[in-house]
């Protein structure tokens, strides 16, 4: 036997199906379920699409984040990994923002007269992440 309980499976009845299941479809069958084709695998396609874009999006944020902490941090190696290690070690995207708007709030709060006009600038811009 293959498996254990393929004796079982063996042993089961299966009614027998009814007399029209396996008849060829109707023109008119065969167009409604064209057509209900058609209108899945639009929804699947707009899903789809959806999904990918929600990807892209998060994808260019965390990216774009993690750049931005990079320039705060002023790194003097360039193509320093630090920064991507320091941002990305937090594992919910609502610690890494607060992480990057701490670092932004605190430069800014250093070179006041230099960067103090950007405070409500920056409050704009966290508030939509």
């Amino acid at each position: 036997m293959a498996f254990p309980g393929a004796y079982f499976l063996y042993q089961q009845h299966q009614p027998p199906l009814p007399k029209d299941f396996l008849r060829p479809l109707t023109r008119k069958e065969a167009k409604e379920l064209r057509k209900e084709h058609e209108a899945l695998d639009a929804e699947y396609q707009s899903s789809n699409n959806a999904t990918l874009a929600l990807y892209r999006g998060w994808s260019e944020l965390e990216l774009t984040l993690s750049g931005l902490l990079y320039e705060v941090l002023h790194l003097p190696t360039k193509g320093s990994r630090l920064a991507n290690v320091i941002y990305f070690s937090p594992t919910s995207l609502g610690a890494r923002t607060t992480l990057v708007n701490d670092a932004v709030l605190q430069l800014i709060e250093e070179d006041e007269k230099g960067l103090g006009d950007l405070r409500p600038l920056w409050a704009e811009v966290f508030k939509q992440t």
